[in-house]
């Protein structure tokens, strides 16, 4: 996820991220992708103008009951359920 504080400037992903969210604010913008891989993932976000942002990321691990978790094997979880929407 990306965020900057001008809703002048656009955000693009980086190659192989599937766009799940991009909005444009009245005084700031942000978007949200994700993209498959196993390890180490690189996703980046390239912005049209040189502007202040914040980015985050969160590795999910996909189960076989399409429950995403964090992947943390200490019952710590941050989950997103496709059965709850």
């Amino acid at each position: 996820m990306v965020g900057t504080q001008a809703n002048w400037v656009s955000i693009s992903p980086g190659p192989g991220q599937t766009v799940r969210w991009s909005e444009l604010g009245s005084w700031a913008n942000g978007a949200c992708s994700s993209k498959a891989g196993e390890g180490a993932t690189t996703m980046s976000w390239s912005l049209s103008a040189s502007e202040y942002w914040a980015i985050s990321a969160v590795a999910l691990k996909a189960t076989s009951l399409g429950i995403f978790s964090d992947g943390f094997e200490d019952g710590d979880t941050m989950a997103w359920s496709s059965a709850s929407r």
